[in-house]
């Protein structure tokens, strides 16, 4: 009777029975207090580390958490993974400047407008150019949006920047072999 989970690696057996009680105990208020002061405070500091992971990277950028590039291996297939990278950002990067002004802006007379600012702000947040986009020129402008996404080479998503990465990547030679081969 009761639900069962598999344990790899033993010998006695894989399958065991997950221990329960069918009589539910009865916990003092004291004890059941702490438990979930404790269960809200790891709920808020999870909520806190996806926030982070998702918008700021904080945790990525005070080198917390390792990236990608420091926890694998730098041979060919890591570089040929970043040069798609890299060509996949600028790809995403133009299509959405060129869906900007094709499809978003109800009308030309709107240019300059409130909602186009809106247009704009959005647009920079979907390419994670908000926060430094604002950190460099301040209030959102049309005009200097566009020069920040094509030639900013500080933006990793600006198109400049993901046209010149790929191309050291691709001049980048592997560490000869200590064997000699």
């Amino acid at each position: 009777m009761g639900i069962t989970f598999n344990v790899y690696g033993e010998d006695t057996g894989t399958e065991r029975i997950f221990p329960f009680d069918i009589i539910p105990r009865v916990v003092e208020a004291g004890a059941w207090d702490r438990r979930e002061q404790g269960l809200s405070q790891r709920i808020r500091a999870l909520h806190l580390f996806i926030d982070d992971v998702y918008h700021e990277r904080r945790i990525v950028s005070g080198g917390i958490v390792p990236t990608e590039s420091e926890t694998m291996e730098h041979g060919e297939t890591w570089h040929f993974s970043q040069l798609g990278r890299f060509i996949e950002r600028a790809d995403q990067t133009s299509r959405v400047l060129d869906v900007q002004y094709g499809l978003l802006l109800p009308s030309a007379a709107d240019v300059g407008k409130p909602v186009d600012d809106l247009q704009w702000s959005a647009l920079l947040r979907s390419t994670s150019g908000f926060e430094p986009y604002r950190r460099a020129y301040g209030r959102v402008a049309s005009e200097t949006v566009v020069g920040f996404l094509l030639f900013d080479l500080t933006f990793p998503r600006s198109v400049i920047t993901t046209r010149h990465k790929p191309r050291r990547r691709c001049t980048r030679r592997p560490a000869p072999r200590l064997d000699g081969s």
